[in-house]
């Protein structure tokens, strides 16, 4: 197992990152365990905090599921992981809320896309 660190809110990394990865190693399995969280009242509500927590719950799962998936073989599996607040809500951060409903909604699409190859 090798460790890579790397900056899931740094878009153009993430896509660079999981090129080289993806041409340096062979695998069948991509667990997408990343997430922040900020906690603020809606009243401290930022834009700057819903693209933040967006950009690394949710855009960056699909980059990885996209950039690493397809060179994965037959039988192979990703595994993102949610949170309860993806069914319940949160009181104290809808940006995070809101990516780990997204979050799962696009583990199901990938599930009927990637099923195919």
């Amino acid at each position: 197992m090798e460790v890579r660190q790397v900056d899931l809110s740094d878009r153009g990394r993430c896509v660079d990152s999981s090129r080289q990865i993806r041409h340096e190693f062979p695998f069948t399995g991509l667990v997408n365990q990343a997430g922040i969280i900020e906690f603020e009242t809606f009243d401290q509500f930022s834009l700057e905090g819903w693209y933040r927590t967006l950009e690394v719950n949710l855009t960056a799962a699909l980059i990885l599921a996209r950039e690493l998936g397809n060179g994965m073989p037959a039988g192979s599996s990703i595994v993102n992981i949610a949170s309860t607040d993806a069914h319940v809500s949160s009181y104290s951060s809808i940006a995070y809320s809101a990516s780990k409903a997204a979050l799962l909604s696009i583990t199901r699409s990938l599930a009927n896309v990637l099923v195919l190859r």
